[in-house]
């Protein structure tokens, strides 16, 4: 198999002496987990939700989306595509961009990232 960005990502984490990172999973980070899951013995991934949760006293959360990212779940039922075209067409200010990112997750999975 071979080596990818976020292999040596995660190999460099662990030489730091990095022992978890926390974080949000999330379509754009899968290979980084997929990384950390395979070296699980030496660094530990807690969902920052999860570490949040956990905490003994009050926690704060901040998390920060891609504007341009559509609010799709993992998959799409036709209604819900459909939805999604229709408010696109309906005026949607960044209607271009968001398409333009739809259009590249596609290739993305058909490439199979």
């Amino acid at each position: 198999m071979s080596r990818t960005t976020a292999d040596v990502l995660v190999e460099r984490l662990i030489d730091w002496g990095v022992g978890v990172v926390f974080g949000l999973p999330g379509d754009g980070i899968n290979g980084i987990i997929q990384a950390l899951r395979t070296r699980q013995d030496r660094i530990s991934f807690l969902s920052a939700l999860e570490a949040m949760l956990l905490a003994d006293g009050p926690a704060l959360c901040e998390a920060i989306v891609d504007p341009f990212e559509p609010p799709m779940p993992a998959r799409v039922t036709a209604k819900q595509a459909l939805h999604m075209a229709e408010a696109l067409a309906k005026g949607q200010p960044n209607r271009r961009r968001i398409a333009l990112t739809l259009f590249r997750d596609k290739v993305h999975d058909f490439k199979g990232r």
